[in-house]
């Protein structure tokens, strides 16, 4: 098993839920908010009542960036890193928003509003990575 990643104590069930294959999100009982990363007070109505829910592994891309190289101060990605990568921004239930990696698709054909699923790695409290819910053509 890896170490445990870096998190705010009060993030602990989504690395949790990542850890059993689950995606977890935090959510407010008075408003039905629902985001990431966590917050101590609901970002829509102001509630310090926060709790967290499982939520659909199922999203949709809301944004996007394509990296194409390593960074231009000389310090590359780790070596199992191949380019060009996508990092997406994705939305999910409730309307949370999660920034992660996105596999299995070529970085040109990624698009706003693309159905994308979670994946998680068994066993391990990681951030999980996004694949396009339907094959894609290349």
């Amino acid at each position: 098993m890896s170490a445990q990643p870096p998190f705010a104590e009060r993030d602990q069930p989504f690395w949790e839920g990542c850890r059993a294959g689950e995606l977890t999100v935090a959510c407010c009982p008075r408003c039905d908010a629902h985001w990431f990363p966590s917050q101590d007070r609901c970002p829509a109505c102001g509630s310090s009542e926060v709790g967290w829910t499982g939520v659909d592994p199922e999203g949709v891309v809301y944004t996007f960036a394509v990296v194409r190289g390593p960074r231009s101060d000389g310090i590359g990605a780790p070596p199992a890193v191949e380019y060009p990568y996508v990092l997406a921004v994705v939305e999910v239930g409730g309307g949370a928003r999660i920034a992660a990696p996105m596999v299995d698709v070529d970085a040109d054909a990624v698009w706003i509003g693309m159905p994308v699923r979670a994946r998680f790695t068994p066993g391990v409290a990681e951030l999980p990575v996004f694949h396009p819910v339907e094959p894609q053509i290349a």
